[in-house]
């Protein structure tokens, strides 16, 4: 029995790798979005794509914080860096 070399993912490509393309004389080529549809996911979960935008929507609205919550935040911090400090 021979020994079978090892052969890489590159190696079994080697030979086809700079051929050029070959365009089918029966098909038409496919259009990108035509392509892109077919790798799309399909809406399995009813709803799923409608509580995402709302889950977005949720997250991206700003909250305002008023001058009483940034002074309390301050001295939270103060408090948190004198503890440190200290260590």
């Amino acid at each position: 029995m021979g020994k079978r070399k090892k052969i890489s993912m590159d190696d079994k490509y080697l030979k086809i790798i700079d051929l050029p393309y070959k365009k089918s004389k029966t098909h038409k080529q496919m259009s990108i979005s035509d392509r892109a549809s077919q790798f799309m996911s399909f809406s399995a979960l009813e709803g799923y794509d409608k509580k995402i935008k709302e889950h977005s929507k949720l997250t991206s609205e700003k909250r305002e914080i008023s001058i009483d919550d940034i002074e309390n935040i301050d001295k939270i911090f103060i408090k948190f860096f004198q503890i440190i400090i200290q260590i």
